[in-house]
């Protein structure tokens, strides 16, 4: 028996290939968190002031201010006097005999009359930088109205300096503050020009020499400093108070004695 060769009529199953997309990132935002409500604005406390500590020995109390029914506001504070106590005290009250009144409408005087019997020295910087803005003029002559206060039993002496010192009276002392006196330094005050460097150290040791009471030390610098110029106090043969009146084109202010 002849056998027919069998023929496979099923086709070849289909091979189906799917190409499946990338996948896609999504970001998801976090949930937003509830907004909290802000907490009540709580009233502000008047602040507390600053407590400071002032250089002057010599001050007054000015009292606070305190609202209606409440604390205060403005706690005592310290305002300097316009001169230190060693100097006040040995300044005569005004309306002594001794007093002189000042020329109205005059430059204003340093101070007043000194009591009998004292030494004082007057130290005029006379550098370079005093003769801008009319400085030295204005020291000039609140100098002169100065020693115009002074009775004839106060013994005065006046220096100028700038790199050196030298004393406008003629004299290896203090003169009595005679108008004659006080006449001669004016006029050689008035002949002065301003130039060069200050040598305060210098000044000082000079007017040192002349055993006075007070110093007081007419200058534009603003940076003295105790510590400085003690070493040449200390070489003093008596104690003698050192003050220093900073010099503006208005006038001499601020007079302050160095410790």
């Amino acid at each position: 028996m002849q056998v027919q060769a069998r023929i496979d009529t099923r086709a070849d199953e289909p091979q189906v290939r799917m190409s499946l997309p990338a996948e896609i990132a999504i970001e998801v935002a976090p949930p937003t968190p509830l907004a909290k409500p802000e907490p009540a604005e709580e009233p502000k406390r008047p602040e507390e002031p600053r407590a400071t500590q002032h250089s002057d020995a010599n001050v007054q109390q000015v009292g606070a201010i305190a609202p209606p029914g409440g604390p205060p506001l403005v706690t005592a504070r310290a305002i300097p006097n316009v001169l230190p106590s060693e100097l006040v005290a040995l300044i005569r009250k005004p309306g002594s005999p001794l007093a002189k009144p000042q020329a109205a409408g005059g430059p204003a005087a340093i101070h007043g009359a000194f009591a009998p019997g004292q030494v004082v020295v007057y130290v005029l910087d006379c550098s370079g930088s005093m003769g801008a803005g009319g400085k030295f003029d204005a020291a000039r002559a609140a100098l002169v109205a100065t020693l115009q206060q002074q009775p004839a039993t106060v013994r005065v002496q006046v220096l100028v300096y700038a790199g050196g010192a030298k004393a406008l009276l003629a004299s290896d002392g203090a003169l009595p503050a005679t108008e004659a006196n006080v006449r001669a330094a004016a006029e050689k005050l008035a002949a002065l020009d301003a130039r060069g460097a200050s040598n305060h150290r210098e000044a000082l040791r000079a007017a040192v020499a002349f055993r006075p009471d007070v110093i007081l030390l007419l200058t534009d610098a603003d940076d003295l400093s105790a510590a400085a110029l003690k070493p040449v106090l200390a070489a003093a043969q008596k104690p003698v108070s050192l003050c220093v009146g900073l010099v503006a084109a208005d006038g001499v202010r601020g007079v302050r004695e160095l410790k």
